[in-house]
Formats: structure tokens, C-alpha cells, sequence
């Protein structure tokens, strides 16, 4: 006769290790696979994984929201805006440069800079120290969008950085540049060949 080792719980109710569980949940232990790999992430009773998963999702969303924010408001997009300060703080630079900045592959970016140059934005020529780099600068009517354009974060999180102090500021930032050091695990290969990329 096989015996019941949970001697205080009803007939029907299920336990996950020491915690009931309610009626919403069948199983005590879930997996969730991890994009582009055969690894599986076990969170049996892990709330700290299922409270970091759902700040991620919430952050992508918000970032999605203010990203079409942009468009409408100042028909830009994030990648955009991104690529035009990242420009700045380079100028005169390479695509490749620019890439490693806001952290997109060099294809990406091409598609990105034919619509900052359509608009007027940004100009492409050859290096005069080597002809056959190209690099790129900002026009003046760049210039003048980015002095009147909104900051890449949304205004709440901009002010509410600035009431933070060093400290506070500081692990922040490791914490999710930690987080996504992590997530790039996967795709370490490819960020070493796009680290070595000739400016």
C-alpha cells in the first residue's frame, strides 16, 4: 500500500515541495524554454524568476509604447533617435562604430541610416584618410532635430533618474547590464564578429 506522506492535506489538494497550491495552478513545476536553444529554465517555486521575467515584459511594452509615441509625435523612431545621438557624440563615424553603440547589426543599420538620410538628416561620405571607409555625419537640419527632440527614455523615468543619487543610479544600471550579459549568453559568437568589424 503506497502511503501518504502529506498526512495534513484534503484528499484533493496538491502541493508544490512545502507550498499549496490553489486551484489556478496543475503543477508545482513548469519549464520554460529558452529562445534559440535546447536549454530549459526550471522555476518550480522560483518567484524571483517569474518577478524578473514579468519586469522584462513590462519594460519591452513600455518601450513599444513610447517607441510609437515617437513616431506619431515627432516622426521618429527609437532606432532612430538612437542612431542620430549616437552619431553625435562619434561624428565623423563608421557604420561599423555606430552598430556596437546602440547595439544593432551593421545590416540593421543601413536600413536605418537610407531613412535618416531620405529625411535629410544625415549625410554618407568616404573617409579622407581612407577612401574606402565610409562615415557618417550629421546635417544641420540633424543638428537642429536632436536639439529639439525628446530624450530616448520616456520623461517619467528621466525625471525620476535624476531625484536617484550615484549609488542608486549605479546599481541600477549594473543590475540590468547584468541581466543583459545573461540573455546574450546564446549569442556570444555573434557579438565577437560584430566587435570585429573594420571601422
Amino acid at each position: 500500500m503506497m502511503r501518504n506522506h502529506n498526512k495534513n492535506l484534503h484528499p484533493n489538494e496538491k502541493k508544490c515541495g512545502n507550498t499549496p497550491l490553489d486551484d489556478t495552478q496543475s503543477t508545482c513545476c513548469q519549464s520554460a524554454d529558452v529562445a534559440g536553444s535546447e536549454l530549459s529554465v526550471n522555476y518550480c517555486g522560483d518567484d524571483y524568476y517569474l518577478r524578473i521575467i514579468d519586469a522584462i515584459r513590462r519594460i519591452t511594452r513600455a518601450a513599444d509604447v513610447y517607441s510609437r509615441r515617437l513616431k506619431n509625435e515627432y516622426e521618429v523612431t527609437s532606432p532612430q533617435l538612437a542612431t542620430l545621438i549616437a552619431i553625435q557624440r562619434l561624428e565623423p563615424a563608421s557604420v561599423g562604430a555606430v552598430a556596437r553603440e546602440i547595439h544593432i547589426s551593421p545590416s540593421t543599420l543601413v536600413g536605418v541610416l537610407d531613412r535618416l538620410e531620405a529625411k535629410g538628416q544625415i549625410v554618407r561620405h568616404r573617409s579622407i584618410k581612407d577612401r574606402r571607409l565610409v562615415q557618417i555625419s550629421l546635417t544641420e537640419l540633424g543638428r537642429q532635430f536632436i536639439c529639439k527632440a525628446p530624450p530616448p527614455l520616456q520623461q517619467a523615468l528621466n525625471a525620476a533618474l535624476e531625484r536617484l543619487s550615484e549609488v542608486e543610479k549605479s546599481t541600477i544600471a549594473e543590475s540590468l547590464e547584468y541581466i543583459v550579459k545573461m540573455m546574450e549568453v546564446e549569442n556570444r559568437d555573434k557579438y565577437k564578429s560584430l566587435r570585429t568589424i573594420t571601422d
